[in-house]
């Protein structure tokens, strides 16, 4: 029989019907959610997996009285069947502005966004709570308001009629299944929800309303990184509601007690910013993990993982390395290569090299794509422009060489490359964040705490992915002696080079410098 931690215990031989439990990093959230299901083996439960990643991961670790499955997936099966046909990823400011007849992309942007706030709710009705982001005291404002909430029910039935042309989304399937009755209690005698730090409204009201079923919430406060997509951290509020027992897992089993130091002085600072509780990492005492403030030799020499707060930085490290096979966390297809080609081939009026013909259907010129996202501000046309900015003529060989070295065996890649938020839930050996997280710090700028939080939450996570080598960004360094932190856990340079003669030392005269910026005082 596996032995269980006496925090792990706590959920694992649970019998009430109603449970939270508050799991860091590491701390084996699998293990006691697996183990509880274990324990009562004549129970048949719903594990809700965040994504289909996890599902698949899940379905082969859990064991057969669990059926593991994403919202989405349920939801295809019951009510998107029939949509299939004509469901896409995301609508297109294009096809809105079209459908609905605007004149400009500023009522098209406002549809949008109202059509999204009503997906990423728990209301049955589109109503003017949609648009929290738009006035509504004048006359005009009023009436304004008005035609975009008639905008927004058009194109709600259009995407959800079958033999309507217009496309639907996965988000309008998921919500019209979960305005549906609670019928899971009919199949399963309980739900174990995961991520719920992150969880969906629509998704969070729909399990909720299975309350003829066991509920098991786990999640971690700390590692909620979609709130600006509308995701909402439910465990606090459950509980509240239902009273139910609350469990806490601070022990990390993943790393050591250096990274865990690290980690908890970043939650340290977010206590002290937004005065959320404070939570205390506890590292593995049985693994001895290195922390640097440089990048080890070691690091140029076997495979890491770089990680980055944008996808920006993600592609100019996998530049700095397009000589190397390189693993991109996501597929490469997702780091959006094909689309900067294709507006690479628009700016230069190459036409015939555009792969995404209905590129060139919404733009005729490249001075067209610029106008649509300088009004919409759209980031993803707006990272595009520059990137083909900073890398002008040279983009198409180097999108070549990056697809060329890209491998899909991990195992295979002298470099892994990743955002912040693609790392969720994944652990490597050695990681080194890059220097493109914010500068929480930086005293010129006027920072919003929730923002702040959100940030902190970017790099606690990205720390937490290390097991045995970390290598940090200047800013976790300073967040970090701002908190009081004992910089000697960091490894000096001379430590790592070793003693004169040691293969992996890249200097001459057997003696390198600890970075000043380890003992340089706050002033």
């Amino acid at each position: 029989m596996r032995e269980y931690s006496a925090d792990q215990k706590e959920t694992v031989f649970f019998t009430g019907r109603k449970l939270v439990v508050k799991s860091g990093a590491g701390s084996g959230k699998t293990t006691i959610l697996k183990g509880y299901a274990l324990q009562n083996p004549r129970e048949r439960f719903l594990y809700l997996c965040y994504n289909s990643a996890i599902q698949k991961e899940a379905s082969a670790a859990f064991p057969g009285n669990v059926i593991c499955r994403t919202g989405h997936a349920i939801a295809m099966g019951v009510v998107g069947r029939p949509l299939e046909h004509k469901l896409v990823d995301n609508l297109r400011l294009t096809d809105i502005k079209n459908y609905i007849k605007a004149k400009d992309w500023g009522l098209t942007k406002d549809v949008s966004q109202g059509l999204s706030n009503f997906l990423n709710s728990s209301r049955s009705e589109i109503s003017i709570a949609d648009l929290n982001f738009l006035p509504n005291f004048s006359s005009s404002q009023k009436k304004r308001n008005r035609l975009i909430l008639s905008c927004i029910q058009k194109i709600w039935d259009a995407g959800l009629d079958a033999s309507n042309p217009f496309p639907v989304t996965h988000d309008m399937y998921l919500k019209e299944f979960c305005m549906g009755p609670a019928t899971m209690h009919q199949w399963f005698s309980g739900i174990l929800f995961d991520e719920v730090q992150d969880a969906n409204p629509v998704i969070a009201d729909w399990v909720f309303k299975q309350d003829k079923c066991k509920h098991i919430l786990v999640g971690d406060d700390h590692q909620q990184l979609y709130r600006w997509r509308g995701a909402q951290n439910f465990m606090d509020d459950y509980a509240k509601k239902t009273g139910c027992q609350v469990n806490t897992m601070p022990q990390s089993y993943r790393f050591g007690n250096k990274t865990a130091d690290i980690a908890t002085k970043l939650l340290d600072y977010k206590s002290k910013i937004t005065k959320c509780a404070r939570f205390p990492v506890y590292g593995n005492a049985k693994i001895n993990d290195e922390v640097y403030a440089f990048t080890p030799a070691l690091f140029r020499t076997s495979h890491r993982t770089v990680l980055h707060r944008t996808v920006i930085a993600t592609l100019d490290t996998a530049i700095q390395n397009i000589d190397k096979k390189i693993f991109w966390v996501g597929k490469i297809s997702s780091y959006g290569l094909q689309g900067l080609l294709d507006v690479f081939y628009l700016k230069k009026d190459m036409k015939d090299k555009v792969r995404n013909k209905r590129l060139l259907t919404e733009h005729r010129s490249f001075a067209s794509y610029q106008s649509m996202a300088e009004e919409t501000k759209d980031s993803e046309m707006l990272r595009t422009i520059k990137l083909l900015e900073k890398h002008g003529s040279s983009i198409p060989s180097k999108i070549n060489a990056l697809q060329r070295n890209a491998v899909e065996d991990e195992s295979l890649a002298d470099v892994t490359v990743s955002t912040a938020h693609r790392s969720k839930g994944l652990e490597w050996d050695h990681v080194e964040l890059a220097d493109d997280y914010p500068d929480l710090l930086d005293v010129t700028k006027d920072w919003d705490v929730d923002i702040v939080g959100d940030e902190i939450n970017l790099l606690y996570v990205s720390v937490t992915r290390a097991m045995k080598r970390l290598k940090v960004s200047d800013i976790v360094i300073e967040l970090f002696k701002k908190m009081g932190g004992d910089v000697s856990i960091f490894t000096s340079e001379i430590e790592e080079a070793g003693p004169p003669g040691n293969p992996v030392r890249d200097d001459n005269i057997g003696v390198m410098n600890q970075r000043v910026k380890l003992n340089e005082k706050d002033s």
